[in-house]
Order: structure tokens, then sequence, then C-alpha cells
């Protein structure tokens, strides 16, 4: 076997051997400076031209400037150009030291890992003092798993630092980039810090600064690192690249990477990033075809045989696995990185046992790979093992204290002294205490009836019993999903733990952002999440993004048939116009929406496709394609297995199903083209609708609002009838039926206002106001088993209104159903209502009439405490004794 290139020896003599460049008198300094000035904007061709006929003759001070040259060929990923280009002038200067870096940095660019360590290693003998060199030198080494000879390098920079040896930002830059790796981030900080006072557009040090903050998961400053550095040089393919891998938005990391390919085209990195985002979707043929490609460029990249691996660990493919393990191992024996980005991956793919193995990996490897700790921490987290995630967590914060997420998750724990548990048969909840005593028997009490309905439907049985986490507070839920604010979900599934906002959290953050707080249903989001524990446990965590979203929301409106997402509008429209996605593409919606609105649409979609399966083939067809799917089968065997047909043939015959719809639905869809607009923002109610042009169901619903507003009360009933008449199903801002309840109440027809708002309910899943008013009416009837059901309505969107209890506590009194009527009396307390003592004094008063006179006695005391003179507390105190 051929020996590795040793470096062995020469430290000892490297100083006695540096071959200073001769000087000659010339001014070439107007020259150069053009060049540098085109090299750093990115205007690479210019540059190149100009830096040419400076290689030969420029010396001393300015030659390592001069290497602007090559740098050229780096930036556009002529890499075998270049490393041609360099190796003519090596034949001419073959001592130069800045000349064998350069031809060193192109064989790291094409996996010449050997090679590029001599090259650095002449390059250092004959200039000691050749900074970015010794970078280079250090990173290598770092790269593949030497840990103690980088260790040498980078403290060698640190020292002349510390020495003052350095005067230029490309130097503090080293000496930042040397402290990041060590792990001494604040002293990367200064470092930085002074190189961007020398030279604020120096757009290396903006983009190392950049990465730093990356590193530490603070996206916010990285990407405005990364955007100043874009200003000055917008051509500049790894700065797009950078900037990719900072945002958490799929659809940006694939326009970023293909803009770096534009810039160049042999940029392994966006490649790699085109394949994350091709994992994310489970195509793993186009995210292979994309490694594949980068791997012709460098056949050694660590980062693209990561990706590699990861394609054959969610494929099953053990052996092909094991041989891109083995053959990473062979280059670095330490390969810290190539096991956190399997493991990054797998927590995309929903995958967190295989991530928390992988990280553990990563840290056998690597014992200071701190992202890998925060990693392993937080998915342990989404396990529920929340001990063990802190350990993690702690070892990370206590040495990179700069890691935000590893902060923000260890804030979110140090919360829980502030949350209860809480159990029933099959459910753990962990919510706030605050709430507790609110939601608390609520939240359990339906996720049991969703776990009896569900379990009977799914032969799946958790392990342990699941855990919800109830939050009420928004960036606390935020933080518990991915270790950052900002993240505007309501629910998430992790398998046998789950987590949502509570209403409050969801009204507080509606506040915060300015947008309606009406629109939150906190019972549809925990069913939704409970089917998705059923998805994730039947199939192993290997079920599409697009199917368990689309059996989740089946099952929202199967189980109550006012949640079901009534989007006919948007999806026959969408259908009309070849907008929908295909089952190839479908999970793009979801990562990578077009326009505004597909997401949701997406949604939709999904879970009709999901209630076509289960029309067509019987529901347990759909129970036994997460099995199959669970077996590692891809979602075209699946089919076959399960279904007899092939994805393109019951994705046909869906499509044909649609359309034979489609009929009733054309002349509603008259100008809805804006809909499918390819607008970020979200147009107005009617633009977005309508684009501007007319349509009969929202000409008549426009004119019905402006009819009501001129009391023009005939015409605006004839225009809401006919609207609703039309489109029955729809209830989103501006309905005809909320259009109706105006005319009604403006009129007192009571009868009609009852009418219409049953109407209205029947498939809103919001209308908590509607709800209330009409069990109001239900009461003023004297039907209060009615009234009962609208107030219970309306606590799934408003769970805090104390009047709405108060009417439950009420009929429930009435009936002498004194259990029930506790229960109202509980949360009444624990809503902190002006008169506690009254509200101690009417449980107390409940619990004894169900002849439970000591917890009466218990509550009558607490009413006495705050009011020791009330009468009537009195009167049921002196009972309770002497009862």
């Amino acid at each position: 076997m051929k020996k590795p290139f040793s470096y062995s020896g020469i430290l000892y003599f490297a100083f006695l051997l540096s071959f200073p460049i001769n000087s000659f008198a010339q001014d070439y300094s107007g020259d150069l400076s053009q060049a540098v000035s085109a090299l750093k904007i990115g205007e690479y061709k210019k540059a190149r031209g100009l830096f040419k006929p400076l290689v030969d003759k420029v010396t001393g001070d300015d030659r390592e400037a001069v290497m602007g040259y090559f740098e050229t060929f780096l930036e556009v990923g002529e890499y075998a150009g270049g490393l041609k280009e360099v190796e003519s002038y090596l034949q001419k200067s073959p001592e130069d030291p800045y000349l064998l870096n350069i031809k060193g940095r192109f064989h790291v660019a094409t996996g010449k890992y050997e090679e590029a360590q001599k090259e650095f290693a002449q390059a250092r003998i004959r200039k000691f003092d050749y900074w970015r060199n010794i970078l280079d030198l250090a990173e290598l080494f770092d790269g593949l798993g030497r840990k103690w000879e980088a260790s040498g390098f980078y403290n060698e920079l640190i020292y002349q630092y510390r020495l003052s040896n350095f005067s230029t930002p490309e130097h503090y830059a080293y000496a930042a980039r040397a402290f990041t790796a060590i792990g001494k981030p604040r002293e990367a900080l200064e470092a930085f810090t002074t190189a961007n006072k020398l030279d604020k557009e120096n757009v290396m040090v903006l983009q190392w600064w950049g990465r730093l903050f990356e590193d530490k998961f603070n996206p916010d400053q990285a990407q405005a690192n990364f955007e100043e550095a874009m200003a000055i040089n917008p051509n500049k393919a790894d700065l797009y690249t950078d900037f990719a891998r900072s945002t958490a938005s799929f659809a940006a990391i694939e326009d970023l990477a293909n803009k770096a390919l534009g810039f160049n085209p042999n940029s392994v990195e966006a490649r790699n990033l085109l394949a994350k985002v091709q994992i994310l979707d489970s195509e793993y043929e186009e995210a292979e075809r994309l490694i594949t490609e980068a791997l012709a460029i460098n056949p050694n990249s660590q980062s693209s045989l990561a990706y590699l691996a990861v394609i054959h660990h969610l494929r099953d493919e053990k052996d092909k696995f094991k041989e891109i393990e083995q053959r990473v191992i062979s280059l670095n024996p330490n390969p810290g990185d190539f096991y956190y980005i399997i493991a990054d991956n797998c927590v995309r793919r929903f995958r967190y046992k295989d991530a928390v193995q992988f990280g553990y990996n990563a840290i056998a490897r690597d014992p200071v790979h701190w992202k890998a700790y925060a990693l392993v921490g937080t998915n342990l987290l989404r396990l529920g093992r929340v001990r063990e995630a802190k350990r993690y967590l702690d070892r990370v914060f206590t040495s990179d204290p700069y890691n935000v997420f590893a902060v923000n998750t260890l804030n979110l724990i140090d919360d829980y002294v502030d949350f209860e548990t809480l159990e029933s048969e099959n459910f753990i909840l962990i919510i706030h205490k605050s709430e507790s005593g609110v939601l608390g028997k609520a939240i359990l009490d339906l996720a049991e009836e969703n776990y009896k309905d569900l379990s009977a439907r799914y032969p799946y049985k958790p392990e342990d019993k699941i855990r919800i986490e109830a939050y009420n507070d928004h960036a606390d839920f935020a933080v518990r999903i991915g270790g950052l604010p900002g993240i505007q979900l309501l629910g998430v599934c992790f398998g046998d733990v789950l987590a949502f906002d509570t209403p409050k959290a969801r009204f507080d953050y509606a506040a915060q952002m300015g947008i309606d707080d009406s629109n939150y249903n906190w019972q549809r989001t925990l069913w939704h999440e409970i089917a998705h524990v059923m998805a994730l446990g039947l199939s192993d965590h290997r079920v599409p993004r697009w199917f368990t979203e689309g059996l989740a929301v089946y099952e929202e409106k199967r189980a109550f048939p006012e949640w079901a997402r009534d989007m006919e509008l948007e999806f026959f429209s969408a259908l009309d116009r070849d907008k929908l996605l295909t089952l190839a593409e479908i999970n793009k919606g979801f990562t990578r929406p077009q326009y505004a609105g597909q997401i949701m649409l997406t949604y939709y979609q999904s879970s009709r496709l999901i209630e076509f399966i289960s029309d067509k083939y019987g529901f347990k067809a759909v129970s036994d394609l997460l099995i199959e799917l669970g077996k590692g089968s891809d979602l075209e065997k699946s089919f076959q297995e399960v279904l007899k047909e092939s994805t393109e043939n019951v994705e046909n015959e869906f499509f044909e199903k649609q359309r034979e719809e489609l009929p009733k639905y054309k002349d509603m869809l008259v100008g809805l083209e804006g809909m499918m607009g390819g607008g970020a923002e979200e147009p107005s109610f009617f633009e977005k609708l309508t684009g501007g042009r007319s349509n009969p169901f929202f000409d008549n619903l426009s004119s019905g609002y402006e009819a009501l507003r001129e009391e023009n009360y005939a015409d605006a009933e004839q225009r809401f009838i006919k609207a609703k008449e039309s489109l029955p199903t729809y209830v989103e801002p501006g309905n005809p039926y909320v259009g109706l309840a105006g005319v009604y109440r403006s009129q007192g027809r009571t009868e009609d206002l009852q009418k219409v708002l049953e109407e209205y309910l029947m498939y809103s899943e919001f209308g908590a106001d509607e709800a209330i008013e009409l069990a109001e009416i239900y009461l003023e009837q004297g039907d209060p088993e009615k009234a009962e059901y609208y107030f219970n309505r309306s606590l799934q969107v408003q769970p805090y209104n104390i009047n709405t209890y108060l009417n439950l506590a009420d009929i429930y009194v009435a009936n002498l159903n004194y259990s029930k009527e506790i229960e109202q009396r509980r949360i009444l307390v624990a809503l902190d209502p002006i008169d506690k003592s009254k509200a101690f004094y009417n449980l107390a008063l409940s619990l004894y009439n169900e002849g439970q006179k000591d917890e009466a006695k218990k509550e009558v005391l607490k009413s006495l405490e705050i009011a020791p003179s009330y009468g009537e507390a009195l009167k049921l105190l002196l009972k309770c004794i002497q009862d």
C-alpha cells in the first residue's frame, strides 16, 4: 500500500527554507488595484484580463493579491482550466509559494486531498508566514479528521494574532476562522469585528462572519451578512449556497442553489443543497442524480457522500450505506460531519430515532461536535426523553454558549417548572399551570375520544402513553419545534409525542402579528396531530408528507363534518387550470409552494386523494398502505402491493373523478385566475378570488353586503340566498351566512336567524360567536339540550369565555347533573373571575349537592378566606360541618 504523504519533519526545518521573491522597480499598482476591484465585485472575466499581465511581473507583498487571477477560475468552477493555468506558471517559478498554494486549492476543490497537502506543505516550506496557506493546511487536516495536526496550525494563527503580527482584514479573518475551529466563538467574533472595521466591504470577511452566525443558529444575522456581501459581489456562487444553508425556506434553498449553479456550474455544495430538498420530498432518484454529478466533480466530498448515504438509509439499502460509510471513514477516521448530515436529513423525514442514533455516531467520532450534541438533545426531546435531552443540551451550552439553538431549548426546558403533568388512560399532558384548570381535562377527554376512534381502525399501539404538550406561548411552541422562534405552525407531531398551541398562544400571536384570532379551532388541531401519531407509528415514520397530512385532514372531516376544509372553489379552480400537483410532485406543494394559498390547497388535495382511495378500495387499504410503507416499500411498490394498481393509474382515476364534478362549479370559477397568482403576499379577499373580473358568486356576495350596508334588506337577502345556494360550503370571511344573519338580526327575524346560524355551523369549524348566539336563542326557547351543544361548540374556538361556562353550569344544575356542573365551576375558578369568592362558593355548593362534603368544605373555606363575612358561604360551611 502506498504510504501517505507525511508532514513530519517539515516543521523543524521550514523556518530555514524561506525563499524571498525578488522585487522589481515597476509601477503596476494601478493595474493591480483595478484587477482587485473587479474581482471584489464579481466581474470575473474583466478581473482575469486585468490580472493576467501581472502574474509574471508583480512581486513582493503584492504577489498574494495577484493570485486573484486564479481565484477567477475557482469562483466560476473552472477547476481543470485553472489547474492547467497554474501548472504552466509553476514551470517558470516552481518554488513560488503562492502558486503552490493555489494549486493545492484546486486539488481540494476536486477532492485530491493528498496532492493538495503536498502543495500546501511545499508552500509552507518556501514561505513560513503565508497565513492563508496555514489556514488551508489546518482546514484540510481538520476535514480529514487529523485534529491534532489541524490544531497546531490553528493555534499558530491564533499565536500570531495575539502577538499583534496581523494587520490586514484578511489576516484577522484567518484568525477568526481558527478561533471558530477550536471552539472559541467570542474570540472569533472579536477578530471578525476588527477585520470589518479595517474594511467594511471585504466580501470574504462578511461571508466568513456570516458562517459563524449560521453555525451558532443565528440565521437572521447570518443572512444580513450574506446580503451585505451579495450587494458588493452579486456573482459569488458560494454566497448563495451559504445563504441557502441559513434559511428554513425550501423554496428559497432551491432558488439560491440554482442561482449558485448559474455562477459556478461545478458547485458541489449547490448540488448537495438541491439533493437535500429532493430528499425532503422523497424524490430519491433525483437526489441521487444530483449527488452523482457532485461526486463527478469531487469524488471525495464527504458532504456529498453523506447525502448519498442518507438516500441509501432512507431506502433501507443497508449494504450500499455501509459501503459509503466505509469509503468516508477511509478518507476521514473521525467523520462527525458525515453522521451529522445524515442525522439532520433523518429529522426532515420524521425519522427521529434514527437521527438520535446518527447523532450519537457523530459525537463518538468527534466528541466536540457541538451541533451534533444539539441535534441529539433536540431529538431526544422530540421523543419525550426530556432529562436525557437536557444533559446533551447542557453540554452544548457549557462549551458553546453562543449556540442560540441550545440556549433557547434549555430555556424552554427550564420553563417546564411552570407546567403541570396530567394523565389519562392513554395520554400524558404537559400544560402550563395557568391553563391546566381550564383546558387540561378537556384536552385529555378529547384525546381519549380520538384515540378510541382511531385505534379501532389503525392497528398501531404505542409502546407507552402518548405525550401531549400544550403551549400557552407561541414562541415556546416554536422553540419546541425547531429551537428558534418565528415558526408559523399550530401543531406538530414527532411520533408518540405531539405539541400544539393553546388558544391563548394563538390569540397572543395573532395580536402580535395583526392577524385574525378567531380562526383557530384547538380541538381540530389536536385531532389532526393524533391522527399523525397513527400514520407515523403504523408506517414506522416512512409515510410521505402528502399521505400523512391528507390522512389527518381526512380524519378531521370523518370525525366532525363541520371540520372539513371547504376549499372547493380553490380546488376546482386549480383543477380547471391544471394547477393541481401530480403524485410525483405533490410534496412540493408543502415545501416549495408556487403561489399564495398552495400549501393549504395541497393539504386539501391530499385529503381528497385519501378519501378517493378509501372510497374505492375501503379504508383498510389506507391502513395497509401505511403498513407496507413501514416495511420500507416506496409509494409505487406499496400501491402495487395493496391496491394492485400503479400510482399512475390511481392518479389518473382520481383526476378523472374530480373532473366529473367540475361542471357544477364552472359558473363560479369565472375570473378566479388571480387565485393562482405567483405573489408571495396574500391578496385581499375579493382580489384573491376574482382578479378584478366579474364572477356571479362573488358578485352576489359583494352586492349583498353593499345592500346590507344601505339597509336594503330585501335585496341583500335575495343576493345572499343565491350565493348560499350556489356554494353552500363557502364559509370564508364575507360568506353569505354572516350576511343573512345580519339581515335577520336587523329585522328581528329570530326564526330565520336561528336557521341560518345552524346552517352556517354545519360547515364552519369556527363561528364561536354564532354558536353562542344560537345557544342563547335555544335557552330563551327552553331547549337546554341544544343550548348545551352550541355552548360547547363555541369552546372549540373560545375556551376562555366565562359566560359560556356560567351558562353551562346553570344548565347542568337545572338538570341536577352535579358532576358536569362541578367541571364548569372548577373551570370558572381557574379563569380567575372578578368575584372569586362567589366562584369558590358556587363550586363548593355543587360539590355539596353531589355529596362531596369534605371537598365542599375545602372550597367554601377558600371563599371565606377572600370574603370572611360572605353570608351564603358561612351557611354552607355550617351545613358541611353539621352534616
